[in-house]
C-alpha cells in the first residue's frame, strides 16, 4: 500500500474531508474569548491541522488572537507558533495554552524572519481580519458595542484591520504571505479563511481578489466553504432591497511550491508597497520639477515610474549575489515602455547594462519590446551595450532576457515604424524571443563583486 505522506487518517476520514463545503456552529465562547471580535472555533481547525500534516508536525498562525490556533494543535499533538499584534489578545493566548509546548510571539507578523528562528512550518493556517469590512457598522457590530465587546481589533497603523482603502488592504495581505513563504517547507499547505461582504450597495468579493493575487506566488490548490446555520438573520433591507446575511466563509487553500508560471517568464524580484509608493510619489514630483507640459502627464509619470521600480528590483537582484553596479543616470520613456541604464563590471571591463520595463499588452498580446525611433536614430551611441527586458506588475518585477546591443540595432533597423497616437510617438519593436533569459543568467554570473 502506498504511504501516506500527507498525514494519520484512514481512507475514510481522508475522503470526508475533501468535500468542499461543510457545516460548523462553533461552541459558545468562554468569557475570556468573546472579546476579540473574530475568533474562529478550535474545533475546526483541528480537522485542517490533523488533514495537512502528522503528529509532532509545526503549524503556524501569524494572526494568533486569543490561540485558537496553538488550543487546536495540543489537542491533537501538533506543534504551534503564533504571532499576535495586540498584547490583550496574545496574553489570553498565553493562558489558554499555559504548561504546553505552543508558543505565542507577540509581536509583528511582518517582522516574523526577525522573530523566529526556528526550523521551518510544515503548516499555515490563520484568518486575518477582513480590512475594512471590520470598519463598517451594521447590527451586529452595533450589539457588540453595547454589550462594551471589541468590534475592531485595535487602532493601531501596523493593524492590517485599519487599513481603509481596499486595494491596499489586499496587497498588503499578500505581502504578509511572501515575507512568510521563506519560512514554509517546500510543498507546505496554506489554509487562510476569509469572507465576502457587503459594503454599501456593492459587495466585496474579497476571498476571490485575495486569491487573485496570491495565485502569482502559491498555488490555489482548492476551496472548502464554511457554512454556519445558527447565526442570527437581519432584517437588512427588507421591502427595499436584496442584502444578503453572509453566513458562511472561504476556506481558501494554497501551497509552496516552484510557481510554473514565474519559472517561464524569467528572475522575479519583489518590490514591497511601501517603495512602490515612494517611488510613484517621486515620479510625480520628478514631472513637477522638468515642469512637464507636453504629451499625456499620467502616461509619462507611470514611465518614470516603471523606470524608478527597476532600479530598484535591478540593484536588489545584484545585491543579492553581491555584485557591483551603478546608475548611468540615464532614463528613457515612451508610450509602449521606460528603460535604466546600469554600468556593471565584466572581466575588469566596465559594460553598460540597459534594463527595459514593457507593458502587459506587449507581454501578453504583442509578445514585443518597443524602442523609441528618435533614440535608435539619433542617439546609438547612448544604447547600452545589453538590454534587458522586463515586466512590472504589482510590485513584481520579472526579468524576461537578454539582447547584445548589436542584435539590438539589428533587429530595430528591420522592424517597421509604428506611431502612438495618444503619445504623438514614433517607436519600433523587437520580438521579445530575441531576448535570451539563460544567456542573463550567465551575464550575472560573469558580473564582477563589489
Amino acid at each position: 500500500m502506498r504511504e501516506n505522506k500527507l498525514n494519520e487518517l484512514s481512507a475514510q476520514e481522508w475522503l470526508r474531508f475533501t468535500k468542499t463545503w461543510f457545516v460548523h456552529n462553533p461552541p459558545p465562547r468562554k468569557k475570556n474569548e468573546v472579546l476579540h471580535p473574530a475568533k474562529y472555533p478550535e474545533s475546526m481547525i483541528e480537522g485542517f491541522v490533523r488533514f495537512f500534516t502528522k503528529e509532532g508536525g509545526l503549524v503556524f498562525d501569524p494572526f494568533l488572537g486569543t490561540g485558537s490556533t496553538l488550543v487546536a494543535c495540543q489537542n491533537c499533538k501538533r506543534k504551534g507558533v503564533g504571532v499576535e499584534l495586540q498584547e490583550r489578545y496574545g496574553k489570553i493566548a498565553e493562558e489558554r495554552v499555559k504548561d504546553t509546548e505552543q508558543k505565542v510571539i507577540i509581536g509583528d507578523s511582518f517582522e516574523i524572519k526577525k522573530l523566529w528562528k526556528g526550523e521551518r512550518f510544515d503548516f499555515l493556517i490563520t484568518s486575518p481580519p477582513y480590512g475594512p469590512m471590520l470598519n463598517k457598522k451594521g447590527l451586529a457590530s452595533e450589539k457588540r458595542e453595547e454589550e462594551g465587546l471589541d468590534v475592531k481589533y485595535s487602532k493601531e497603523e501596523k493593524d492590517l484591520g485599519n487599513i481603509m482603502d481596499y486595494d491596499s488592504f489586499i496587497l498588503r495581505l499578500v505581502d504578509l504571505f511572501i515575507e512568510i513563504k521563506d519560512l514554509m517547507k517546500e510543498g507546505a499547505y496554506l489554509v487562510v479563511i476569509l469572507q465576502n461582504y457587503r459594503e454599501g450597495a456593492e459587495f466585496k468579493t474579497l476571498a476571490w481578489d485575495f486569491t487573485s493575487g496570491m495565485k502569482k506566488h502559491f498555488t490555489l490548490s482548492g476551496v472548502k466553504i464554511w457554512c454556519q446555520d445558527n447565526k442570527t438573520l437581519y432584517p437588512y433591507g427588507y421591502r427595499y432591497s436584496f442584502v444578503p446575511n453572509v453566513h458562511h466563509h472561504y476556506c481558501l487553500i494554497f501551497r509552496k511550491g516552484k510557481n510554473v508560471k514565474e519559472a517561464k517568464e524569467g528572475l522575479v524580484v519583489k518590490i514591497p508597497q511601501e517603495d512602490i509608493k515612494f517611488l510613484k510619489k517621486k515620479a510625480e514630483e520628478k514631472i513637477v520639477m522638468e515642469g512637464w507640459k507636453g504629451r499625456n502627464k499620467k502616461v509619462k509619470v507611470e514611465n518614470f515610474f516603471n523606470c524608478f521600480v527597476t532600479e530598484e528590483a535591478f540593484v536588489k537582484l545584484l545585491a543579492k549575489s553581491g555584485k557591483w553596479c551603478r546608475n548611468r543616470g540615464l532614463y528613457v520613456g515612451d508610450a509602449k515602455g521606460a528603460g535604466v541604464d546600469f554600468i556593471v563590471k565584466i572581466k575588469g571591463e566596465e559594460k553598460s547594462i540597459g534594463i527595459r520595463s514593457i507593458g502587459k499588452d506587449s507581454l501578453e498580446k504583442w509578445k514585443r519590446v518597443a524602442y523609441p525611433d528618435d533614440r535608435f536614430r539619433e542617439e546609438k551611441e547612448k544604447i547600452a551595450d545589453f538590454i534587458v527586458a522586463c515586466y512590472h506588475e504589482d510590485g513584481l518585477v520579472r526579468f524576461l532576457g537578454i539582447i547584445k546591443k548589436e542584435k539590438l540595432l539589428e533587429e530595430l533597423e528591420k522592424s517597421e515604424i509604428l506611431c502612438s497616437k495618444a503619445n504623438q510617438e514614433r517607436f519600433r519593436v523587437v520580438a521579445l524571443n530575441k531576448f535570451n533569459l539563460s544567456g542573463m543568467k550567465g551575464l550575472l554570473e560573469e558580473l564582477e563583486a563589489e
